[in-house]
């Protein structure tokens, strides 16, 4: 099997690389102590399998990943750096705690998690999605990472900055539209390809019906489609 890439690999702009080093070096740049506060919340809702599930308004990093159970669980982590002094971490809790994943079900079939940001960008946001496997995904996603690994219903994912990594079970059947702005695709899967005035590229692969629909946006950032072998294991509890 080989060994997956992640998101934000040399193919792509390098965006996630620059993020995590701007995150990260925040301590350093302050020149004060400074405590990375986290505020973790797990939600679980019944969901049966083929339903379509939409990802609204995201940041960050979004990780889905396939399960055999009747439920969607949302895992959510909100971190930001604050002054290392007890009032000032008790006053980031609160803030990181105004920022919300809600979820709604639109239908017996539809159900929407939506991002309500009520505080700043400097807020960072990482994403852990279980959900069942033949859920059809409706992704918009704003700066960030997108991973989506083991779904096999149809994925309609759009984002504007960041790279979108797609683990797809070799045994399904596909039908690819994907394209970027200003980043690179790489595919393990066959299909049609053109550039866009040098900066970005297009792939395209139709299959007939009832093929899995792939449909990939992405305005700055890569992405990448990988298969998974059948020893390639998903999780399933």
């Amino acid at each position: 099997m080989k060994t997956p890439r992640v998101a934000g690999s040399p193919f792509a702009s390098g965006l996630s690389l620059i993020l995590f080093l701007s995150f990260a070096l925040t301590p350093l740049r302050a020149g004060i102590p400074l405590q990375d506060v986290q505020v973790v919340t797990t939600d679980r809702v019944d969901f049966a399998a083929g339903g379509t599930i939409r990802v609204l308004a995201a940041t960050g990093e979004l990780n889905i990943e396939a399960w055999d159970q009747p439920q969607v669980e949302i895992t959510v982590t909100r971190s930001a750096w604050t002054t290392d002094t007890p009032a000032a971490k008790e006053k980031m809790t609160r803030e990181l705690n105004l920022t919300t994943v809600t979820h709604e079900k639109k239908a017996a079939a539809e159900l929407v998690l939506a991002t309500v940001h009520k505080r700043s960008n400097t807020i960072h946001l990482d994403y852990r999605i279980m959900v069942p496997r033949t859920s059809h995904l409706v992704i918009e996603h704003r700066i960030g990472d997108i991973v989506v690994n083991g779904v096999t219903g149809g994925i309609d994912a759009h984002a504007h900055e960041g790279d979108i990594l797609l683990l797809l079970p070799s045994t399904g059947q596909y039908s690819f539209d994907a394209a970027t702005k200003f980043g690179g695709i790489h595919s393990d899967y066959p299909g049609s390809w053109h550039s866009n005035a040098v900066t970005g590229e297009k792939t395209s692969q139709d299959a007939p019906a009832p093929a899995a629909r792939i449909h990939l946006r992405v305005g700055i950032g890569g992405i990448e489609i990988q298969k998974l072998t059948q020893d390639a294991v998903t999780p399933t509890t």
